[in-house]
This record gives structure tokens, sequence and C-alpha cells, in this order.
């Protein structure tokens, strides 16, 4: 059965009884539904985190985003789940500090008073043992977790090395505009991160290959991998089949013929020809790589 936010209060593995690390994660948005890559690292950090101790996890949320069927309320943690409403990205201010200033846009679009104070409150609320960033876009924060009274430990979870990210965007920027202000952002981006790594307690990547590129711009930061998994019982061939017999019967009950459906009669292994891609569709890296498994 796919996890669902409900799960970490219905599991009693999950319930706080005193003992374990107190954790809180932070990231740019709230990890439900399921529907990206970032959701479903964070989502399922956070509930194996909640079977060994407490977890709250503060973020970013859009006016409804987080309800529904999938749960979003405090208790799903096993603690807390605190939301700040998120403000506009990308307005003329912004970009124009992200221009001549310090600190590039994409961190700036995820750094407000608001999220400043609520962190601020968490933390004199609750002593923590680590705080875990969820990507570089939170770094702007380090000065309020660090007047934390329980002096928490501080964690970066890298899901990308985002200067690289720019990077190649920059590359393949068909607008000049466009291109020399993502350059200009890659080169902030990178400073910033060896700045992370100096001063983080530890990090966290997805792949080896992330974890050698830090490790080669900073020798001395301690940096470990935790990849991202699959549950392969779920998804299964013989759960994949199952689950399209019961598309295909739910779409002739309705009176209407699934798409598709001839091909899949004609060819017993064609599911294993199909490509499920779990991932934003407004961020270039995942625009491509859909555009690459599609040729």
């Amino acid at each position: 059965m796919t996890p669902t936010t409900a799960d970490l209060r219905q599991e009693p593995e999950s319930a706080h009884d005193g003992g374990g690390p107190r954790v809180l994660f932070f990231a740019p948005r709230v990890c439900w539904p399921l529907d990206t890559g970032a959701k479903l690292r964070n989502y399922h950090l956070a509930r194996e985190t909640a079977r060994r101790g407490a977890v709250t996890f503060l973020s970013f949320a859009d006016e409804g985003e987080g309800a529904g069927a999938r749960g979003g309320g405090p208790e799903d943690f096993g603690g807390h789940v605190v939301t700040v409403p998120r403000e506009r990205g990308y307005t003329p201010s912004k970009i124009l500090r992200g221009a001549l200033g310090r600190t590039p846009l994409p961190v700036l679009n995820y750094t407000t008073r608001a999220m400043a104070e609520a962190l601020g409150r968490t933390l004199a609320r609750e002593d923590f043992d680590v705080v875990q960033l969820e990507s570089i876009h939170m770094a702007a924060y380090l000065p309020v977790i660090r007047e934390a009274r329980s002096r928490p430990s501080v964690v970066c979870d890298w899901h990308n090395v985002e200067s690289e990210l720019m990077r190649r965007y920059s590359e393949r920027e068909p607008s000049l505009p466009r291109r020399l202000y993502a350059r200009r952002t890659a080169g902030q981006l990178a400073a910033l991160e060896r700045r992370m790594l100096r001063e983080f307690d530890a990090h966290v990547t997805v792949s080896e290959r992330d974890r050698a590129q830090l490790l080669a711009a900073e020798p001395g930061a301690r940096v470990f991998v935790v990849e991202n998994g699959v549950d392969t019982a779920f998804y299964s061939d013989e759960q994949l089949a199952r689950a399209h017999r019961a598309w295909l019967e739910g779409g002739r009950a309705a009176g209407a013929k699934p798409a598709g459906s001839g091909e899949v009669a004609r060819s017993p292994d064609a599911r294993r020809e199909r490509v499920i891609f779990v991932g934003s569709m407004d961020y270039h890296a995942n625009v491509e790589a859909v555009l690459y498994f599609g040729k």
C-alpha cells in the first residue's frame, strides 16, 4: 500500500516515547501530495525519522496546499506541522537584488520575515537536536537556527548541487539576458555552497557523485549519502499489471475504452516499456529528462 501522511499517526513505531532525536525538517514547500521528486524525498525522510524520534515539519505553503485526503494536520509527523504562506517569487525587487547583491535569486525567493519569525517561534517552543534544511534555498535562515537555545546540529539535505544545474541552464537558455543572469546566479550559488559546506555541521546527498563534487569544493566537510529509494514490492510487475487491469475494467464499466488498451492486449510485455516520471514540469531539468525518455 502506498504510504500517505496518515501512516505516520497510524503506525505505533512512529510515536515518540521520549527517546530518539528531536528533528526539525525545514523545507521550501510542504511534502504532500506526493507529486514531485522533492516532496517524495522530504516526506519519506521525515516519515522514517518519525519512527525513531520526534519530527516537526516547517515549510512554506500556497493557499490550500497540503490539505485534503492525504492529511496535512499537525499529527501527521507525530508532532507539529507548521506552514507559512508563500510570498510571490521572481518579483522585480527580488530579481534586482539577485542581480546586484550577494544572495542568489533562488534563495531570495524563499527568504521572508514571516518565515524567520515562524522559525524563531518554533525553535523557542521546542528544543531540537537536529535541524535539517531541505536544500540550499533555506540557507539564509542559518543565523536564526544558530541562536536556538538547544544548539541543534544543522544538516543540509542536498537534493541537487544547485550551482551545477543553474550553470547547465545558462548554457542552454536561448535568451541572452536570461543566460547572463543564470550564469551570474550559478556563480552566486557556488559561492554560497562553499560557505554552507564550511558552516553547516553535516550534509546529505542523493548520490556518490554529488558527495564527491561537494568534497572537491570543501574537502573538510562531513558529507553522507542517503539515496532515493523505491518501494520495489509496490511497483513490481505483478502490482503494476493488477493496477492496469483494474484501470481497464473501470474504463469498460464506464462505457469508455481507455487509451492504449488495444496496444496492451496485443503485447503482454508492453508494461516493461512504460516509464513513470514523477516531477514538476515547471522545472527545466525535468522537462529535458521527459523529452529525452520520450525520444
